[in-house]
This record gives C-alpha cells, sequence and structure tokens, in this order.
C-alpha cells in the first residue's frame, strides 16, 4: 500500500477492504455497489441495493499479514445504513528481555469497529458519514482513538455518470503508543468520476486521491526531504517533478461488464508504481486485477495487486443477500405446514 507516510498512526485504516476496491486501486467512491465493504471508502455509498447483503472478504497481505473484514448493511426508519469489523494480523513475534532472554512469543494485531448511514438530501445527491472505533496492540501495550469519514455521491439521471468526494479517517487518537509523542489519524481527502460508456460494457474510473498533501513528496518525522523513489540510484538522485507530482494523486480502475453478475476489473495507482519498483524490470508494480462473478446466490470476488516485482497479494470475499436464504426457507417451512 503505498502511502503518503510519516506522521500518521492508524495506517491500517487505508487498507483496501475488499476485492473491488483492491482490483481498482481504490478508484471506487464515485462507482455505486451492492458490496457493503465499498462504502467503507465512501459512506455515501451505502444505498437499498446493499439491504440485508453481508460480505465477507480475506486478504493474504504482505509477509505473515492477514487481513479480514466483515460487513453488513440495512435499513433503519428509512435510512440505509451499515457496520462492520476490520480485523489485521501481523504473524507472531519472538519477544526477549534485558538479558536476552526469551519470553516467548507474541503477536499484534489491529481492530477497527465501524458503523455508517447514508441520506438522499436532494434527487441523485446523496450523503453519508461513518463513525469508527480503533485499537491496536503490540506485545503488552495499546493504542486506540475515534475517526470520522464523511462523505456525498451525485448521479446523473441515466446513472451512467457519477461523481465521488470523500473525507475520511477525521479523527482523535486517545492513547499513543509513544507517551508525549502527537501522531495523527490517516487523514485522506480523495475525489472521483466514474463513468459508463453508453451501450459498451466498459466503466471508467478516475480517482485524485491524497489531495489533503498536495506535495507527494516523502518527509521524514526529522523534517528531512526524500526527492527520489527506489527508482533512483543514490548517485543519481532526480527530484519528483511536477507533473510526477500531479500524478502521484491519481489512480485509474476499469471495468468489463459481462453482464450483469460478472465483472472483470483492472487498476493502476502510479504513486505504487513509482515509490516501490526497482530502476529496472519494474514489471506489473502498481496494476492490480480481479473479476466478480456469482455462483448460485454467492457473489464472489478476487483480486490481485502487484507491489513489487515478483511479490503479489491475493484478495477473497463472498457477498450474499440473507433475505434469499431466509425466504426460500420461510417458503419452504408454509409448504410443510400445510
Amino acid at each position: 500500500m503505498a502511502q503518503a507516510g510519516g506522521k500518521n498512526t492508524f495506517a491500517f485504516l487505508d487498507l483496501k477492504l475488499t476485492p473491488i476496491v483492491s482490483a481498482l486501486q481504490g478508484a471506487v467512491i464515485a462507482q455505486p455497489s451492492a458490496d457493503p465493504s465499498v462504502a467503507v471508502r465512501n459512506p455515501a455509498l451505502i444505498n437499498a441495493s446493499m439491504k440485508n447483503r453481508l460480505s465477507m472478504s480475506y486478504n493474504n497481505y504482505l509477509s505473515d499479514i492477514n487481513y479480514g473484514n466483515v460487513s453488513y448493511a440495512g435499513q433503519f426508519k428509512n435510512t440505509n445504513v451499515h457496520g462492520g469489523i476490520l480485523y489485521v494480523n501481523y504473524g507472531k513475534f519472538d519477544g526477549y528481555d534485558d538479558a536476552g532472554q526469551s519470553t516467548g512469543t507474541f503477536t499484534a494485531d489491529d481492530y477497527a469497529f465501524y458503523i455508517g448511514a447514508s441520506k438522499e438530501i436532494k434527487p441523485r445527491l446523496t450523503v453519508g458519514s461513518n463513525f469508527k472505533y480503533v485499537y491496536s496492540q503490540f506485545y503488552n501495550n495499546f493504542a486506540n482513538g475515534f475517526a470520522f469519514d464523511g462523505g456525498a455521491h451525485y448521479q446523473d439521471t441515466s446513472g451512467n455518470t457519477n461523481l465521488g468526494l470523500v473525507v475520511r479517517s477525521v479523527g482523535y487518537v486517545v492513547k499513543n503508543y509513544t507517551a508525549g509523542v502527537k501522531e495523527r489519524m490517516p487523514l485522506r481527502i480523495e475525489l472521483s468520476y466514474s463513468k459508463r460508456l453508453a451501450h459498451t460494457p466498459f466503466r471508467f474510473n478516475l480517482l485524485l486521491h491524497n489531495l489533503q498533501q498536495p506535495n507527494m513528496r516523502y518527509i521524514p518525522q526529522d523534517g528531512s526531504v526524500q526527492n527520489n523513489s527506489l527508482d533512483n540510484n543514490n548517485n543519481g538522485a532526480k527530484q519528483i517533478t511536477f507533473g510526477d507530482n500531479i500524478l502521484r494523486h491519481v489512480t485509474l480502475g476499469t471495468e468489463l461488464l459481462l453482464g450483469e453478475f460478472t465483472h472483470i476489473r483492472i487498476g493502476y495507482d502510479h504513486q505504487m508504481r513509482k515509490e516501490l519498483s526497482p530502476s529496472e524490470r519494474k514489471k506489473l508494480t502498481g496494476f492490480a486485477w480481479g473479476f466478480g462473478v456469482q455462483l448460485y446466490k454467492i457473489h464472489f470476488n478476487y483480486a490481485s495487486s502487484a507491489f513489487f516485482p515478483g511479490i503479489t497479494t491475493n484478495q477473497f470475499s463472498a457477498v450474499f443477500n440473507i433475505s434469499s436464504f431466509y425466504t426460500k426457507k420461510k417458503k419452504s417451512d408454509e409448504a410443510n405446514e400445510n
């Protein structure tokens, strides 16, 4: 996950929770979906098509890191709502005391518990918000805090053109890991445009991300400026150009819609490619792909993201409407009673 890093905590809040988001490299905040997990990126996307849908995802991430997400959406007093849990496990670590004696193994974990709601305030214009409680534990220490997301979504009369705006992870850190060190939530401001071409099976998404940080050079906490990425040698560091800086705010996503329940997705993140790939043999770093297909009553999604040549992640999800199983069972019970 390429980030504008350095001074934020709870960076896991920026993880892509579902294969739809991963395959399109996050360019989904303007794209309506029936997957409740997508609304974590923009709460204004919570809609009636998500009602009674449960989404479960798992990502075999980098190294020993694994994370998963469970989301559910419904309606409460004519308001579309959703909620869920994000869990990240960083694997096992060996512990030692000051004398170098083993104290056994321990784990590190992150959690986010969230709820959200959306409301149509004008025809075709919807706003939404998410509230999150975040908790992180490492050995016998912990950190926690609260975060808030606010978003808006507009859809034209044809339904083919969509706009999305979100301010994500505005919040307060209640307890830091390091006493006396001020840390902030990973604030993100994003703007997106989504367009499905009329009479074609293609949908194109454009995302402008990290708008809260115009300068995408990495600035460490000591104040020094890193102008170069992994694509520069130590002897010939080159500064990030104005055009390159602009492009590092851009991700692109494309979908091929083969019917209502079969989608093929491709995404590109320029910041990831520039910051994570080597100077030679960049291969597919920064690219992602995936697909979605419905089998019986369950919609399965898969995504693969290239973080470095030879290093990719694999993410899976299953989304289904609980009502479809309940209705069938209820009709069967009524038949048995008759």
